[in-house]
């Protein structure tokens, strides 16, 4: 019987430690046996690309991937023996590589190298972008590797007929349309590889394919032959044909020219001169000129891999193209919110007004508020960029649902490009409608805490806001909010300042979309940027749970104005905030006592203080984002700076890298000290999420254990870094892991703090350092997100040696529950 225990025990101890491992073996083979069950007769499930050859042929050793074409050519233009070398004279090139070249040819031909390699590289991106389609099971959106989980298929094949609720909701949900090789269309896919190769200058590359059997027999993978050939060259290219007064432009633009001689000829170079010239003309009054009026001619015979280019007006082009137009009058109708019967309206010499919905005979908008942003008057050449920047203007106002703006030409026979030989009026009158938004709108939002630290509780804030609020396009807005959180586990007895915590504010913001102030300085940049100022007034009253009840209030102006879609500046030049200690209790006062530091950024002040922020954004939206944020602060007492770069990387069109590195420093006058919200902390759902906010710091200061340890893990530097990858799951679901790390310290020692002070020689061991991975709902209009940190390092002593210095795998967790992504 003993034996038979012993015998018993492990087996069963066997199959606890394989369990996992044998589930998910399972779990392949059933997911394997469903891939290919229900596929059609006639069909194969196309499990990939197998192989993609560039530059060689299939079995053919591969190449480097350039192509020195381009630089032999240059070599042979260096020496003007073209004609040679163009007819096969291939001496004449290996004398050419032999004779030694001036300092200004080997830059010449080095710059064309790089020209060259670049178009290699190019076209070679966009065929690749051609025929990539990625299969079922793709492994981070490849279409070369694939993972064994192919749950959609799975799904699919059972559940794809079903007609029930449930099977719905798991097609729905979970599944996955099956991919066949006829859903690919390789054959489609490879002519449009080839146009891509002849766009961008190798007319005569070519694309084939074929299909490679794997083992499963109803999967087969596919293998793409790609051979680009002669890259060809602009030679003399030619603007010809174009009306006197469109010449004239154009040939004073010459410098701006998107074509140069010896560039690779590349289709999309050649759509964005056209539109390069159409801009260019249409802001110079040409309002009918339209790119496809420009057409390009192309020989490639008179001289091998080189192309001669003519550029010319096209066919289609109206006599109203060629016509440069003035702006006449202007009429401006102001729309109530869903409503077009016009009630009132008034005339100037050359401006009319209409609206609906106003008092008193008073328009909806004061005129005043409407008219800085008519840059085209009457008389002007109509310009596009203007245009494009009074529609920009409008619609940054803020207060209307809609925008539309129209140029109706006086003689409308001059639209049917008819009766060339004759003169018509050149005017054009300006018509803008515009709908006002809805007057209000509110935001409610409800939550519920949850902190380390024992406290429990509801929150909410709701806010309201007015738009045009005094018929100058300016925003009104209103906003409470309030917390209360219960104590939990506590006895707070006797404590003046009661055993809940709780919090009321409320602020009141009055937004204009303009500058306010110094009229005529901010005039002369209204053009260029897009503007807003904010006067804000807030207050806060604030109970903390047997420590201390405070008061405070604040008011501030701010001007915000953009430059351009990537650059905006933000600064506050008065800022007012008032702190007031309303009560405190024994615990704090002794705290206090221990911690003058602490006290001192507490104690009940008046703060003066200015702001400066700037916020870049990187153009290349396509491929990252990345963000610059500066933030000073100088006050009477100190002052804080912060900046913040954030870069994303796309790994597939679903997945993303993104790094994040912030660095905070705040410099006191003298003894004194920033205030406690100004102050810097660690950790969180948005910082270090292995610890709990305010769970590390300053430095390797370890406070005592206390509901209330983490008042006093502030510090004045603050450092961190994260990288954090995220990927799809299914539908909307994503997952992700990160790794975190970072911490606070003070510029100064404290002696209530030890280990608090930075120094350089310790700043590897006192970061804090941390990994995990979440998940994160996308609802495209909010992001739910559920983190798990796992510690890998604390700052502080643990009482464990060696790196990972965590208690326990149990006591290093965090978990995070938020809204939103954390950076």
């Amino acid at each position: 019987m003993t034996t038979y225990n012993n015998i018993y025990n492990k087996v069963y101890r066997y199959n606890k430690v394989y369990r996992l491992p044998l589930l998910l073996l399972l779990v392949l083979i059933l997911t394997g046996c469903y891939q290919t069950k229900n596929i059609p007769e006639d069909e194969y499930l196309y499990a990939g690309i197998k192989d993609f050859s560039y530059g060689h042929r299939w079995g053919e050793k591969r190449k480097k991937d350039k192509d020195s074409t381009g630089v032999i050519t240059a070599v042979a233009d260096a020496y003007t023996a073209v004609e040679d070398v163009l007819r096969g004279n291939t001496t004449i090139v290996e004398e050419l590589k032999q004779k030694e070249l001036t300092q200004e040819e080997k830059d010449s031909l080095h710059r064309q190298e790089i020209i060259d390699n670049e178009a290699y590289s190019t076209a070679r991106a966009e065929v690749a972008g051609a025929l990539a389609y990625a299969p079922n099971g793709s492994f981070m959106g490849s279409s070369r590797w694939t993972h064994p989980f192919t749950i959609g298929l799975w799904v699919w094949n059972r559940y794809g007929q079903s007609e029930s609720a449930f099977g719905k909701w798991m097609m729905n949900t979970l599944g996955a349309t099956p991919k066949y090789i006829s859903t690919v269309s390789p054959g489609i896919r490879t002519q449009v590889a080839r146009n891509t190769l002849r766009n961008h200058g190798y007319f005569r590359g070519d694309v084939q394919y074929r299909i490679e059997d794997v083992k499963n027999p109803r999967k087969k993978k596919i293998s793409y032959q790609i051979l680009p050939g002669e890259l060809f060259h602009l030679d003399s290219i030619e603007y010809r044909d174009f009306p006197l007064s469109i010449d004239t432009l154009i040939r004073q633009s010459m410098d701006a020219s998107l074509l140069k001689r010896n560039d690779p000829f590349n289709v999309p170079t050649l759509s964005n001169e056209r539109d390069r010239i159409a801009s260019l003309l249409r802001n110079r009054g040409h309002y009918f000129f339209r790119s496809d009026h420009i057409a390009y001619r192309a020989d490639t015979l008179m001289r091998p891999e080189h192309v001669q280019l003519q550029v010319l007006p096209s066919p289609t082009m109206t006599q109203a193209a060629k016509q440069p137009f003035h702006i006449g009058k202007t009429r401006i109708t102001i729309l109530k919110y869903n409503t077009r019967e016009l009630t009132d309206s008034f005339s100037l010499r050359n401006l009319s007004m209409q609206w609906s919905g106003g008092k008193k005979r008073k328009p909806s908008l004061r005129l005043s508020a409407f008219y800085r942003y008519l840059y085209l008057k009457k008389g002007d050449l109509y310009n596009q960029d203007l245009n494009n920047l009074m529609i920009s203007k409008l619609s940054g106002m803020g207060i209307f649902s809609s925008v539309q703006v129209n140029y109706v030409p006086r003689d409308t026979a001059l639209l049917k490009g008819k009766y060339n030989n004759m003169q018509f009026n050149d005017t054009l009158d300006l018509e803008i409608q515009c709908m006002l938004d809805k007057p209000y709108d509110s935001e409610f939002e409800a939550k519920i805490t949850n902190k380390t630290n024992g406290l429990l509780g509801p929150g909410a804030s709701y806010s309201i806001n007015k738009r045009n609020a005094f018929r100058g396009a300016e925003t009104l807005t209103l906003g409470v909010n309030a917390s209360y959180e219960w104590q939990t586990g506590a006895n707070m007895q006797g404590e003046k300042t009661g055993i809940n915590s709780w919090e009321l504010g409320g602020n009141l913001n009055l937004t204009y979309p303009r500058f306010i102030f110094f009229g005529n300085l901010w005039r002369k940049l209204d053009r260029r940027i897009q503007a807003s100022t904010l006067f804000k007034m807030d207050i806060k009253w604030m109970n903390r749970a047997g420590y201390y009840g405070s008061a405070s209030a604040g008011a501030r102006i701010k001007w915000t104005f953009q430059k351009g879609e990537n650059i905006i500046h933000e600064f506050t030049p008065v800022r007012l905030e008032y702190n007031h200690l309303l009560s405190t209790t024994q615990r704090f006062d002794s705290l206090m006592t221990e911690n003058p530091a602490l006290y001192e950024s507490l104690r009940d002040k008046l703060v003066p203080s200015m702001e400066y922020a700037f916020t870049w954004t990187s153009p290349k939206v396509q491929k990252h984002q990345g963000r610059v944020s500066l933030f000073t602060k100088q006050a009477i007492q100190f002052q804080k700076y912060t900046a913040e770069y954030s870069h994303m990387l796309r790994v597939s069109p679903r997945s993303q890298l993104v790094v994040r590195g912030y660095l905070g420093f705040i410099w006191n006058y003298g003894d004194k000290t920033a205030p406690y919200a100004d102050l810097f902390s660690a950790g969180g759902a948005n910082s270090i999420r292995a610890f709990g906010v305010r769970g590390i710091g300053p430095g390797s200061y370890n406070p005592a254990e206390s509901s209330y340890s983490y008042l006093d893990q502030v510090g004045n530097i603050r450092f961190e870094c994260n990288v954090e990858y995220r990927f799809p799951i299914v539908a909307n679901l994503f997952g992700a892991v990160f790794l975190d790390a970072g911490n606070v310290w003070l510029t100064k020692n404290d002696p209530a703090r030890p280990g608090g002070h930075f120094q350089w020689k310790n700043l590897g061991k006192e970061l804090a350092l941390g990994t995990g991975a979440g998940l994160r709902y996308d609802l495209e209009f909010l992001v739910i997100r559920f983190d798990v940190g796992v510690g890998l390092h604390a700052p502080y002593d643990t009482g464990k040696p060696g790196y990972y210095n965590m208690p326990s795998f149990g006591k290093s967790l965090g978990y995070h529950f938020a809204v939103g992504y954390p950076f």
